[in-house]
């Protein structure tokens, strides 16, 4: 899908906890992809990053063809960075096509906490309504389920931004609920070798039978139930009625 024509490659460069702070277009591709294509782009590519996986990038060997797509990320981290409060949409109502996709990449879900909708299919909710004065901005918009929307809208709750990503809900009994960022990409782990040939292929270390029973993947067996104890014996056959005396 990643190597499809036509598909358009993006970057997000997160912070410490996951927050976003700097997202742009990829216009390189490693020597296995293909070129961008012309048209509405059927497939989008994200890859996220952080500065310490950029450091980590520099300081060894890229992947075999990436040296151009990596470049590309570091330079325009430098340069691209923040939510797209200044384009002219952020001063309407509804936000527009460059900041609803950096809410989304922030949010992920819905930012009730405990909900998992996801944010694609969340309505971006003014904290503040904008009828009321409140800016289409990163700082005053996040995403709300349908159901959560209306929690804040018609339920009486009230919603705070104490900084991009983080948010408040406070009930109407006054009870504050704090949602945390999502977290952030957890440490690189050590690429698989690059095979130079079929019988490589064929070489690589497989997984065995064991290692995949013992791997943390697997569902753990559960526990057989106890064999139930045998039904208990017929009880005797009554005796014959005796002869009557007479």
């Amino acid at each position: 899908m990643a190597a499809a024509p036509g598909a358009s490659w993006w970057y997000v460069l997160t912070g410490v906890e996951g927050t976003p702070l700097a997202i742009g277009r990829v216009r390189s591709r490693p020597e296995c992809a293909s070129s961008p294509g012309r048209g509405q782009p059927a497939t989008q590519v994200w890859l996220q990053v952080n500065h310490a996986t950029l450091r980590a990038l520099a300081q060894r060997c890229h992947p075999p063809g990436w040296q151009e797509v990596i470049a590309e990320i570091t330079v325009k981290a430098e340069t691209d960075a923040g939510p797209p409060n200044g384009d002219p949409s952020a001063r309407l109502p509804v936000p527009g096509t460059l900041l609803r996709r950096w809410l989304q990449v922030r949010d992920r879900t819905c930012v009730f906490p405990g909900c998992r909708v996801p944010a694609h299919r969340a309505d971006a909710d003014h904290s503040i309504e904008h009828a009321h004065g409140g800016e289409t901005t990163d700082t005053n918009v996040a995403h709300a389920c349908r159901h959560d929307h209306r929690l804040r809208h018609d339920g009486g709750w009230t919603v705070t931004h104490t900084e991009p990503g983080h948010v408040s809900w406070t009930s109407r009994l006054g009870h504050i609920y704090h949602r945390q960022p999502p977290p952030n990409l957890t440490d690189l782990p050590e690429p698989m070798p690059t095979p130079t040939s079929d019988d490589d292929v064929d070489q690589l270390p497989r997984p065995s039978i064991e290692d995949w029973r013992n791997s943390t993947c697997m569902e753990p067996e559960r526990p057989q139930p106890p064999t139930p104890p045998p039904p208990p014996p017929p009880p005797p056959a009554p005796p014959e009625d005796d002869p009557p005396p007479f």
